[in-house]
């Protein structure tokens, strides 16, 4: 059985061998991550006396965190300050000086951030080469033997600890940079506005509207010209007095609102019991025409409006149609007011929602008004 080989021999035939030597020295600089891949392109970069221009995916995709992984140090923090100083040139230069518009801006930055992994990608493995042969050079220096050469560049290459440690890290800053989104996401996020209620549209000459009785289809005339109890009375005294009464009352009544041509039971009652004098007497004064249907008057704004942003909702020849508009603005918690103007086809009624004290403000109004279905223009100041 031959015997086992005395390590110090051992030592003195690896010293012997330059290429076994090299081989070694440059596994232990690289670590036990990777050698099988930089093992062949350091042999390579040997033959021809430098680092030469070859692609690296790990390095361009991962960019410091293979720096820092390979123990470029000082070649992430020239990537990292690169980065922020030309960002901030440009920034700079693109708000101060030149005033670029942000579609540029963007542009650069994002052709600088490409530069950031193109640049590692195509020279990363230069770099890492001269990296290991700055400290392969120094270790053996400092040693005396290959083994202690070798132990001194293993305790700076790369190892799986490190790389559990990087992970870690990107872990963490992930996890800090998700929980800060998410906190400035509920601070910035748009509070609901409570619902309006809209007020009732009480207008002061508008009187309030009895439900009217049911007219029979026979008698017209009658319904157009019925008066309160107490006129009633009068007629029945006198058949003269009634003729003279009759058109003036007419008249009266036709400009009367609803509320007072409504009768109750009792009152008609008392007019079938008018004597037939009275009641021909009533019968031989010309009917007035009907009486015309009393419209909701709108609330009129004030002759001057106030300062600001206006939008114009409508301009109606109807005012049911001007009210019904308004409601739905006002239902809808919109300044909205209405304002009655003379114009050369006759009276109309403009509807209008402000006075905004910012344009973007009014901007916002039309966009919750066209939403509505309704028409709405930004008036001009």
């Amino acid at each position: 059985m031959p015997e086992p080989a005395n390590r110090a021999e051992d030592t003195v035939k690896l010293d012997a061998s330059p290429t076994m030597a090299m081989t070694t020295l440059y596994g232990a600089a690289i670590g036990p991550i990777g050698s099988d891949y930089y093992l062949p392109l350091f042999e390579r970069f040997e033959a021809a006396g430098r680092g030469t221009l070859s692609w690296n995916w790990s390095a361009c995709l991962y960019n410091l965190n293979w720096m820092f992984f390979r123990g470029l140090w000082g070649a992430a923090l020239v990537a990292a300050g690169a980065l922020t100083g030309t960002a901030l040139v440009l920034i700079a230069l693109g708000h101060l000086v030149f005033n670029w518009p942000p579609e540029l801006l963007y542009g650069l930055l994002l052709a600088c951030l490409a530069l950031v992994f193109l640049v590692p990608g195509a020279w990363g493995n230069a770099l890492l080469y001269n990296h290991s042969r700055s400290a392969m050079m120094t270790a053996v220096a400092n040693n005396k033997t290959l083994v202690q050469a070798c132990a001194e560049l293993s305790q700076h290459a790369s190892s799986r600890l490190r790389f559990i440690r990087i992970l870690v890290i990107n872990l963490t800053l992930i996890a800090l940079a998700s929980l800060t989104y998410v906190m400035l996401s509920d601070n910035n996020a748009p509070v609901s506005p409570k619902p309006y209620a809209a007020p009732a549209l009480v207008s002061a000459s508008r009187p309030a509207i009895a439900a009217q009785p049911t007219a029979s289809k026979a008698e017209p005339a009658a319904s157009a010209t019925e008066l309160p109890a107490s006129g009633v009375t009068s007629v029945a005294s006198s058949p003269v007095k009634a003729a003279f009464l009759a058109p003036s009352t007419a008249a009266s009544a036709s400009a009367a609102p609803q509320a007072l041509l409504a009768t109750s039971a009792p009152a008609q009652a008392s007019s079938q019991a008018v004597s037939a004098p009275a009641m021909t007497a009533i019968k031989e004064v010309k009917a007035p025409p009907p009486t015309p249907q009393i419209k909701a008057k709108l609330p009129v704004s004030a002759p001057a409006p106030a300062e600001g942003f206006y939008v114009n909702a409508g301009l109606f020849a109807n005012p049911d149609n001007a009210h019904r508009t308004l409601t739905q603005l006002k239902a809808a918690g919109l300044p909205a007011t209405a304002q009655e103007l003379e114009s050369s086809q006759g009276p109309r009624t403009r509807v209008r929602v402000g006075p905004f004290t910012k344009r973007a403000r009014a901007a916002a109004a039309i966009k919750q008004i066209k939403a509505l279905n309704l028409d709405a223009a930004l008036a001009k100041p």
